[in-house]
């Protein structure tokens, strides 16, 4: 089939923008004729197997609809209206892209079938509904000596929101789009259960749940001889909850005197900063190492040789990290809630904890990390769970049976 894929930007890298690659690339080495169209493009972010021979088409002046013109909407939906003739299926993912798709549908006599695979609803537009547990937390905690980043992130985000009636009038003309866009798609596949629920409290609608799944090929066999250190792989952004990592190591090392732990974090973002100073003032500059981002060449030995992952973000809707981990045959912490609870089998391939709470992760570290028959055998099932359930050629089957068959939305009982 002729398939178009549309996504807001491939000049950054996450983890949906890793799924955009990964699909179009296993799409195409199964014969479908697939072309990316996106507001911009950075081949080098990727190794280059899965962007060699990528048909990427980079659409011009798409950050103008970030300001919400109508002009600027309209100008876009009338070229891809254009550019999209002749194709079997589109699928798009973020937004905006699901409202660039759904206007150039309006402005075409014939359009292919459309799927949106959503991998969250926007957090710029439904952020009380996405963030669903930070908003709850925050609400009870109080003034917990903890948390004060994850506080001021949710203080910022209902500031941004109502700053000014001209902002909340925008976001307002934004969520217009965006349910009308939904209007526009022939179905909807969402990453998680937890995105699953998300989708369905701001639409109304239930869409069909496709979970992702990561190349095997990249996983490293699991290190014979585990190193001296567990891992954190994350971009250093205040929802990816880092700090409280390092406040449970603060935890294991100051207050209850555990030795011999290590801790290196991978990655690089706004945080760092932020983070280094609160390492450096509970004196953990021994035990934390700050690693920066790693090529992807060189993120699965990371993974083999750790004792143990950690990945702890807040309302995280899927999370490829704690995959790539227990493809290495490493057992991942993971959070208790968002895409992680139903990808880390609590007990056999790692452990559940409150991210909200350091006590909770310290305890979790100090239980795992020096019992080496359960890091290998959690290991050894997380391992085996990847390839069984979530490994990229199992996403493709699921992708293609779900987007080119013929399942729809199904409209909640009592829907909005």
């Amino acid at each position: 089939m002729k398939i178009a894929i549309v996504h807001p930007s491939l000049a950054v890298k996450g983890g949906a923008d890793n799924i955009v690659v990964w699909l179009a690339w296993g799409l195409g080495r199964r014969g479908h004729d697939v072309t990316i169209f996106t507001g911009g493009y950075d081949a080098a972010l990727w190794p280059g197997e899965y962007t060699a021979g990528l048909n990427v088409v980079v659409l011009r002046h798409t950050e103008r609809f970030l300001r919400s013109t109508r002009l600027a909407l309209t100008r876009l939906g009338l070229v891809l209206s254009r550019k999209l003739r002749g194709f079997d299926l589109v699928n798009c993912h973020n937004w905006p892209a699901n409202i660039w798709v759904a206007r150039a549908r309006r402005m075409s006599g014939r359009f292919p079938k459309v799927v949106w695979y959503c991998q969250e609803p926007s957090r710029k537009l439904y952020w009380e509904i996405t963030d669903t547990n930070l908003v709850a937390h925050i609400s009870r905690a109080g003034h917990s000596q903890f948390d004060a980043h994850l506080r001021e992130e949710a203080e910022r985000d209902r500031r941004a929101a109502t700053r000014s009636s001209r902002r909340m009038r925008s976001r307002a003309r934004d969520i217009e789009f965006d349910r009308a866009a939904l209007e526009m798609m022939d179905s909807v596949l969402v990453n998680s259960r937890f995105s699953k629920g998300s989708f369905e409290a701001v639409y109304g609608v239930s869409p069909a749940l496709c979970y992702l799944g990561i190349p095997f090929g990249d996983a490293a066999a699991p290190s014979s001889g585990k190193g001296d250190y567990f891992c954190v792989v994350s971009p250093l952004r205040t929802r990816k909850n880092v700090q409280n990592v390092v406040e449970a190591m603060n935890v294991l090392v100051n207050q209850w005197n555990v030795q011999g732990l290590k801790l290196r974090i991978v990655g690089d973002g706004v945080d760092r900063g932020a983070l280094e100073g609160l390492v450096a003032r509970y004196g953990l500059r021994p035990e934390v190492e700050f690693s920066g981002h790693l090529p992807d060449g060189e993120l699965p030995g990371v993974y083999a040789r750790a004792r143990l992952a950690v990945y702890v973000p807040i309302d995280e809707p899927f999370g490829l990290i704690p995959l790539e981990a227990m493809a290495c045959g490493t057992p991942v912490i993971a959070s208790d809630h968002g895409g992680s609870l139903e990808t880390v089998v609590h007990g056999e391939t790692g452990l559940h904890v409150n991210p909200f709470q350091p006590e909770a992760i310290a305890a979790a570290i100090r239980e795992l990390y020096f019992d080496d028959a359960r890091i290998a055998a959690m290991g050894a099932r997380g391992r085996a769970l990847v390839r069984e359930r979530f490994g990229l050629d199992g996403f493709l089957d699921r992708f293609e049976e779900m987007a080119l068959g013929k399942r729809g939305l199904r409209r909640r009982q009592d829907g909005v």
